[in-house]
């Protein structure tokens, strides 16, 4: 298995027992030693159909998963088919297939402790199986029966489209829930697959004809990526991926989907959402669209972000008394990046707490950060990358994203290193370019304006609006 080593510095406790020295009584006295840390990668190899496979080892238990993801979801659709597709990941294995009852796949499954389940997000879906080694065989007859046969069982349908109505209203339950789906529609705009919730209405008229064709549309050899871990043995394993997809037909007049292209359109400006709740939920942010995942300054940003976001702002406002947990988090995208703050607080306080993050996330030229809050940050999002990079299904998985997403194979590992070389004057910067709220906010309040202190007028970012409740899944 192939790997590149590489150095950090990361804290390592030298235990007593071991060194013969007296015990550290606080946690400056921690020792540090140097960590060799190995960024694993997966083996590359092609089916003989074409289709890519990754492969990653891991012999320590008598455990195997195969995932196979697709090119597919909301944002390679029009919006008439986001219902359909959002009820495809959960009926595709649920719904049995072809040639055997739900039911009876259930119990086939369970009688061996094979687990496969399939999933649809905004740009990829897929099928996974795990199992066993021993019983590789059959756990594979059984995920190609529902990767290319699925049956989707109108009994079955039916109950997704009852649990699917039943998730959206739980929404008109959850006051964090309602903030965040307005909140995003006003940051992101109307228009993003992703914000669109779809009515009960359309979810009812769903059919399985419809969720066929989506199958027929993305499931094809040309447009899937394969990722093998676990206890297994490389070309035994691509000997047998090629028989059990032998029969997997390829359509010459298969075109490969193409990602719908979109655009933010924020709608900056302050919004209410007024009701009797016993908590206000906090919402502040802004689009940043000069920053995406291959952008320079990508780890520089987040260790800035980091470093206020929790390091000042969660711990300010929580010791004010202003909020049990309010932070400030940078979502770094393929494309552009969205920077929120997200918290809840008692009414009185909802105005103080919006300043308070302003505040702060403006100080960066008045107070910038320090070298202890730097290296704090920077150590936390490596350990992060660590844990990304620990387990062989997380390794593969990390292979395919980045693959179907259109990243370069080494994206993660550029990141690790950018991480750990970042200095203090590209931290600061990115402060000032990307961390700042300062211009185009979309702020949002849940909650019961008669009880604030002061009036969201005050805080002197122009008019207050009053939104139109959205009631989901109705």
């Amino acid at each position: 298995m192939s790997s590149r080593t590489l150095f950090i510095l990361l804290p390592m406790m030298l235990l007593a027992g071991l060194s013969g020295a007296e015990t550290p009584r606080h946690p400056e006295e921690l020792s540090f030693d140097p960590v060799e840390f190995e960024m694993a990668e997966a083996e590359r190899d092609t089916l003989a159909s074409g289709i890519p496979v990754f492969l990653y080892q891991d012999e320590s238990l008598p455990l195997l998963s195969i995932s196979i993801r697709f090119r597919m979801g909301l944002r390679y659709l029009p919006e008439e088919s986001f219902a359909a597709a959002r009820l495809l990941g959960g009926v595709w294995r649920d719904g049995g297939t072809e040639s055997t009852a739900p039911d009876s796949l259930d119990e086939r499954l369970a009688g061996k402790s094979i687990r496969i389940s399939a999933w649809l997000e905004e740009t990829s879906g897929g099928v996974s199986v795990s199992m066993v080694s021993e019983d590789l065989h059959e756990g594979l007859e059984l995920w190609r029966e529902v990767l290319l046969r699925p049956g989707f069982e109108e009994g079955r349908l039916e109950r997704a489209k009852g649990k699917r109505v039943k998730f959206l209203q739980t929404i008109n339950n959850s006051p964090g829930r309602i903030a965040d789906r307005h909140f995003a529609r006003l940051v992101n705009g109307e228009s993003y697959p992703g914000n669109y919730l779809e009515s009960k209405a359309e979810i009812e008229s769903v059919t399985a004809d419809e969720l066929r064709g989506l199958h027929r549309r993305f499931v094809h050899p040309r447009n899937a990526l394969i990722g093998v871990s676990g206890d297994f043995q490389g070309d035994e394993i691509l000997a047998l991926l090629d028989e059990v997809l032998s029969g997997w037909k390829i359509d010459a007049g298969f075109s490969l989907p193409v990602k719908r292209d979109w655009m933010p359109r924020p709608e900056p400006g302050v919004y209410i959402l007024p009701g009797e709740y016993a908590q206000s939920q906090v919402r502040v942010g802004r689009k940043v669209m000069d920053l995406d995942l291959q952008s320079a300054d990508y780890a520089a940003a987040t260790i800035q972000n980091y470093a206020v976001g929790f390091g000042r702002i969660f711990f300010h406002t929580r010791q004010e008394g202003l909020s049990y947990g309010c932070g400030l988090i940078l979502d770094v995208g393929d494309e552009h990046s969205t920077l929120r703050t997200l918290g809840s607080c008692r009414p009185e306080v909802t105005v103080q707490l919006i300043e308070a993050v302003l505040e702060e996330a403006r100080g960066g030229e008045t107070n910038p950060l320090s070298d202890e809050e730097i290296e704090t940050a920077r150590n936390f999002l490596i350990g992060d990358v660590i844990q990304r990079n620990e387990r062989a299904r997380d390794i593969v998985s990390q292979s395919l994203h980045d693959l179907v997403n259109d990243r370069p194979a080494d994206h993660l590992e550029r990141y690790f290193e950018a991480l750990r070389w970042a200095d203090r004057e590209g931290v600061q910067r990115c402060g000032r370019d990307y961390n700042h709220l300062a211009d185009s906010l979309v702020v949002l309040v849940l909650g019961d304006p008669s009880r604030f202190e002061t009036s969201l007028e005050s805080l002197g970012l122009g008019p207050v609006r009053e939104l139109e409740p959205i009631r989901f899944g109705e």
